[in-house]
Parts: C-alpha cells; sequence; structure tokens
C-alpha cells in the first residue's frame, strides 16, 4: 500500500501489517465493518495502511492519508524529532 485508507468494499482480502504493528500473521479485512470509536491500529480490519502488504482477495478502498499523514509517516515523524534532540550531556556543555 501507498496510502492509507478506508475499504468500501472487499472480498476474501488480508494484509500484512508488521511494518506498523509487529503482527508477522496476515489479518483479515472487511469492508462492512464499522465503528463506533476509533479502535487500536492493529483492530482496524476496515482499513488499509501505507507500508503494508496484500497478500490475498481484493479491495477497493477511499484515500484517508498520504504522505507524513499517513499511520507509518507519524510513526517516521515521531522518530525524526527524536533523533533532531540532542543529548542531555550535549545541551548542558552548550549553554
Amino acid at each position: 500500500m501507498t496510502a492509507d485508507g478506508r475499504l468500501v468494499a472487499s472480498s476474501n482480502f488480508a494484509c500484512i501489517e508488521s511494518a506498523l504493528t509487529g503482527e508477522s500473521e496476515a489479518v483479515e479485512k472487511d469492508a462492512q465493518v464499522t465503528f463506533d470509536d476509533e479502535p487500536v491500529l492493529g483492530d482496524q480490519i476496515n482499513m488499509v495502511f501505507a507500508g503494508t502488504a496484500v497478500t490475498r482477495g481484493n479491495a477497493h478502498a477511499c484515500v484517508t492519508a498520504t504522505g507524513m499523514q499517513t499511520e507509518v509517516g507519524k510513526i517516521t515523524g515521531l522518530l525524526e524529532g527524536e533523533k533532531k534532540k540532542k543529548p542531555r550531556w550535549t545541551r548542558r556543555w552548550a549553554d
């Protein structure tokens, strides 16, 4: 996948989401499922995510996020922010 999206139709559809959740097994996806609230990432079976791979079936999705707004983009942004922070000892020496 190259974007995050909400499934609008699916047939025998599954994805590997290990890049996001660490789960090595394929996750069954279903466009018919709806939620009253937003479940944790690994439980969003009506969504597909950038950086994941389709293992079987077919589906249609409406794109909900691209680039740094995707779930993997948000993780990348957090990691980039951590890289920019100077270690505590270098900040103290620089002051």
